[in-house]
C-alpha cells in the first residue's frame, strides 16, 4: 500500500512540475524581450547614462527580473547610485496611470562608506505577463520615468544562450591603458574562448586612436562599448563607481551568455593542463548548483618586459592570491556581484566555490617580485597571439 501511495504522490508531483515548466515557457514566449544584440557597430554604444532624480540620487539602468529566488519575483530593478549620509528614503514605482507599488531599497556590499553608494531598487510588477517598457520612479513630490533596458528569463528555464562565455570589463577611461594593451587583451581572449567582451568607456577621455581601436573591434563584433561618465566627482564614490558598471554587467549578460569573467584589461582568465579555453576548463568541473567560480590570483613581473607583456612575461609570484580574487560566473544564478567575489546568489542551493588553482588562474601583469618561471600562455598561445598582436598593430598603425 505504501509503495502505491508513493507512485501516486510522485505521478502527482511530476504532473504539476511538467505543467508549471510549460507554464513557464508559455510566458516566457508570450513576453516580448527586449534585444540584447550588439547595437551600430561602428559607432560607440551610448547606453541609458544617469537619470538624475536631483543632487544626492541618480538611476542608471532598470531590468524586469522574472527570476524566482530568494531575492522577491516577479521585480523590475533599478540600478542606483545614492548619497550615503541621508536617511533611509522610501521609494515607489508607478506602472502605467495607477498601478502605484512600494520599492525595496537594497545596498550593495562594497561601497566602503563613501560618500555616494551604489544601491538596487526593486519593484513588484503588478502584471507580470506585461512586464513594462517603461515605468516611473521616485520619492515623495520628486519622480522621473526610467526605460527598462531589458527584460531577465526564469534562470531555471532552459534557454539557449547567445554566449558560451563573455567577459565585463568594469571601467577604461583616461590614459591608463596603450592601444597595444587593448589590442592584446582582446587577441588573447579571442584564444581563450570569449565571444563577446562587454567594455565600459567614457569616450570624452579617450583620445582618438584609442576610440578608433575599440570601432575595429566593435566591427568585428567581439566587442561591446557602453558609455559610462559618474555625475558626481570619482572621488565621492569607490573606485570610479565600479560596482555600478560590475552590477549592469551581470544582468545584461543573464540569458545571454553561459558564463561570464569579470576582470580588467591587464589580467587573464587562463586554464591550466591541456585545456585550452575557458569555457572547457569551467565545463569539466560545473554542475547545476555551482553560480561561481573564485579564481586565484598570481603576479606575472612585467618590468624590463616588452610588449606583448602577456606572452613575454614568464616569472610570477609563488603564492595565490586567495583574496584579490576574480570571479567567472553563471549570471542567472546571481543576485550581487562584488569586484572580487560574489556576495549574494538567488537559490539557498547555489553555490560560490572558490576554484582550484590547477584548473585555472588569474594572471595579473603588473611590476611584482617574481620567484617562478611560467610560461603557460606562450606555449599555449604564443605563436597565434604574436602573428595576431603584430597583424592588429599594424593594421591599425600603431
Amino acid at each position: 500500500m505504501k509503495k502505491a501511495y508513493r507512485l501516486v504522490a510522485f505521478l502527482i508531483s511530476f504532473f504539476l512540475l511538467y505543467h508549471w515548466f510549460s507554464f513557464s515557457v508559455f510566458v516566457f514566449q508570450r513576453i516580448r524581450v527586449k534585444p540584447t544584440n550588439n547595437p551600430d557597430p561602428n559607432i560607440i554604444s551610448k547606453s541609458h547614462n544617469f537619470t538624475k532624480l536631483n543632487a544626492d540620487v541618480y538611476f542608471y539602468t532598470s531590468f524586469v527580473d522574472l527570476r524566482n529566488g530568494n531575492i522577491g519575483f516577479p521585480m523590475v530593478r533599478t540600478i542606483a547610485v545614492l548619497k550615503a549620509n541621508r536617511p533611509k528614503l522610501s521609494f515607489y514605482c508607478r506602472f502605467g496611470f495607477d498601478k502605484l507599488v512600494e520599492a525595496h531599497l537594497y545596498e550593495l556590499s562594497e561601497n566602503h562608506m563613501q560618500i555616494f553608494g551604489t544601491y538596487l531598487i526593486s519593484c513588484p510588477i503588478p502584471d507580470f505577463l506585461n512586464p513594462p517598457e517603461q515605468f516611473v520612479i521616485g520619492v515623495g513630490e520628486e519622480k522621473v520615468e526610467i526605460e527598462v533596458t531589458y527584460l531577465i528569463p526564469d534562470e531555471r528555464l532552459s534557454l539557449k544562450t547567445s554566449s558560451k562565455f563573455s567577459i565585463c570589463v568594469p571601467l577604461l577611461f583616461g590614459k591608463k591603458y596603450s592601444i597595444q594593451d587593448i589590442v592584446e587583451f582582446m587577441e588573447l581572449n579571442r584564444l581563450l574562448g570569449a565571444e563577446k567582451i562587454f567594455l565600459y568607456v567614457d569616450r570624452p577621455t579617450l583620445e582618438p586612436q584609442m576610440v578608433k581601436t575599440l570601432q575595429f573591434y566593435e566591427s568585428r563584433k567581439l566587442l561591446q562599448t557602453l558609455q559610462y561618465s559618474l555625475p558626481m566627482s570619482h572621488e565621492d564614490i569607490w573606485y570610479h563607481g565600479q560596482l555600478v558598471t560590475v552590477t549592469d554587467c551581470l544582468y545584461r549578460n543573464v540569458g545571454y551568455s553561459k558564463y561570464v569573467a569579470f576582470h580588467d584589461i591587464d589580467e587573464a582568465m587562463v586554464p591550466q593542463g591541456s585545456l585550452k579555453t575557458v569555457p572547457e576548463a569551467l565545463d569539466s568541473i560545473a554542475n547545476s548548483t555551482i553560480g561561481s567560480y573564485r579564481v586565484p590570483t598570481v603576479i606575472f613581473d612585467i618590468r624590463e618586459i616588452l610588449p606583448p607583456y602577456k606572452v613575454n612575461a614568464k616569472r610570477r609570484s609563488a603564492m595565490f592570491d586567495q583574496t584579490f580574487t576574480k570571479c567567472i560566473l553563471r549570471p542567472e544564478m546571481v543576485y550581487e556581484q562584488g569586484i572580487h567575489h560574489t556576495s549574494r546568489v538567488i537559490q539557498d542551493y547555489y553555490q560560490a566555490i572558490s576554484m582550484p588553482s590547477e584548473v585555472m588562474r588569474v594572471h595579473h601583469y603588473k611590476p611584482g617580485h617574481p620567484s617562478e618561471h611560467d610560461d603557460t600562455v606562450d606555449q599555449k598561445y604564443g605563436n597565434a597571439l604574436r602573428a595576431n598582436y603584430e597583424k592588429i598593430t599594424e593594421l591599425l598603425k600603431v
